[in-house]
């Protein structure tokens, strides 16, 4: 799953106006996308340097550790933001996402909650929100949520992995076909790697 905070990053930085560190930001961003980590962390340092506690900054160095799955750093630096922007759907989405990929899923339960609250109409934030629910235990909830995520948004992969992913949970015997359609939309993001071995172990 590409870090959304490095992607929101970019397009902030896009539109910065400040001198130094906006060009910083996007030569983070470039080497990020070509998985240079050295080059991209010299870049954001320089941007740290003259704005480290600008949101945009703070938003790439956590798409930094994201992408890398260092999930406590990330988790340090979206606490950082949220004390920034209280209100920041962005802040609390990426850190419900460190927390839960840390396996602290009733503090990211929270946390998701706050970022959908913030943005309501945001569909990763409800998908955020539903897969830390999904591994909290609340199955049902969860599938009821990711299909209606999948039907809003169809062409989402990440969205039908996590659905498959709830119906494998609620032991649906459309887990395996609704694999091939979400197969057929895109690979699976990180968190859903090991899906077709569990689909095969439970059709034994």
């Amino acid at each position: 799953r590409k870090a959304e905070a490095s992607a929101i990053a970019a397009k902030l930085s896009s539109t910065q106006t400040a001198v130094g560190y906006h060009a910083d930001l996007r030569l983070a961003s470039l080497a990020m996308d070509k998985g240079d980590w050295n080059a991209a962390s010299a870049h954001l340092g320089k941007a740290e340097a003259s704005a480290g506690q600008d949101p945009a900054v703070l938003a790439a160095r956590a798409g930094w550790y994201e992408a890398q799955g260092q999930w406590s750093g990330a988790q340090a630096v979206y606490e950082k933001l949220l004390r920034a922007e209280a209100r920041s759907g962005l802040a609390a989405n990426g850190l419900a996402w460190s927390l839960a990929m840390q396996g602290r899923f009733a503090d990211a339960k929270r946390y998701a909650a706050m970022a959908v609250q913030e943005s309501p109409k945001n569909l990763n934030y409800q998908d955020t929100a539903a897969w830390i629910e999904l591994k909290a235990g609340g199955k049902v909830a969860a599938l009821n949520v990711f299909r209606q995520l999948i039907d809003q948004e169809r062409g989402n992969a990440a969205f039908h992995y996590h659905y498959v992913e709830a119906l494998l949970a609620n032991q649906s015997a459309e887990a395996a076909r609704e694999f091939a359609k979400a197969k057929a939309k895109g690979p699976a993001p990180a968190e859903c790697r090991d899906l077709e071995t569990r689909l095969s172990a439970q059709s034994r």
